[in-house]
């Protein structure tokens, strides 16, 4: 008996399953109890084959997939920028919601030129700021040595670079899904999604969704919908299964920001099922 081959491709991912049978092959007891048979056989038909994007899409997953790395680069040097004011005793953040807003990308330059007076730096603040000038006085009083300035001033350059980097991924990927920008808009339409998860979500799932014949086959593919595990007859598990992990992550962000959009009908349902469910499932 000849070898079967069966391969399926999906992304980076093989699937390979290969069964081998012949005349006079030894065979073990396990093998005989687990199958019945005395040769396994498995052929093209018998399998479901994984979802393969076309290769556009291919494209636009590449570049959704650059800025999401980018921007979660970006914050984690917005972190260390702030560890960086704590060490130097500059309690920043907690009269500042947005360390690189107006006030505080003006405080923070100000720092790496070797400004040390509270008060000056507090002049800096905008007006608009909810803040007292007193209040800031008193988180800029700190001791910033002059490695803690060339340090921030790493970190700024490095965040500045990455905003850029992030601006040019935007425009290639707006070039890039032009043809698509009606389903971009529609998406748009709901509470929630912005054009940034809008374009993520056309470059996961394609601008019309044709791969996926159902809305449950959507949710299923996702992993975005109660899983279900069952031996015997007995339920063993519920959870959901780990899907597509970069539109499950957008989805997760969409849903937090639909239920806080004031008289949205998904802040109802939000408030209706939070107290049965608990916030993380409800949302």
């Amino acid at each position: 008996m000849e070898p079967i081959l069966v391969a399926g491709i999906d992304g980076h991912k093989a699937m390979l399953a290969v069964v081998i049978g012949g005349a006079g092959m030894a065979e073990s007891t396990y093998e005989r109890r687990k199958f019945g048979t005395s040769t396994a056989q498995i052929r093209a038909n018998d399998l479901t084959l994984s979802f393969v994007s076309p290769a556009e899409q291919r494209i636009w997953r590449i570049w959704a997939h650059t800025r999401v790395q980018l921007v979660h680069t970006q914050q984690q040097a917005r972190n260390r920028l702030e560890c960086i004011l704590e060490e130097g005793q500059i309690k920043l953040s907690t009269v500042v919601s947005d360390l690189l807003g107006k006030t505080g990308r003006r405080i923070l330059d100000a720092l790496v030129q070797g400004e040390a007076d509270p008060a000056a730096l507090a002049a800096l603040a905008d007006r608009r700021i909810r803040a007292t000038a007193a209040q800031l006085q008193e988180c800029c009083e700190g001791r910033m040595l002059p490695a803690h300035r060339q340090i921030l001033k790493l970190f700024l350059d490095q965040i500045d670079d990455l905003e850029k980097q992030i601006q040019q991924i935007d425009r290639q990927l707006a070039e890039a899904q032009q043809e698509h920008v009606g389903a971009i808009e529609r998406l748009c339409q709901i509470p929630g999604i912005d054009v940034n998860a809008a374009r993520l979500i056309v470059a996961e799932v394609g601008a019309r969704a044709e791969s996926f014949d159902t809305a449950a086959q959507l949710a299923s593919w996702a992993g975005v919908c109660p899983g279900r595990e069952e031996s015997a007859g007995v339920s063993c598990s519920d959870a959901s299964a780990k899907g597509n992990r970069h539109l499950r992550r957008v989805l997760n962000q969409v849903a937090w920001a639909a239920l806080r959009t004031k008289g949205s009908y998904f802040q109802l349902r939000f408030e209706r099922w939070v107290v049965r469910l608990g916030p993380r499932k409800a949302a």
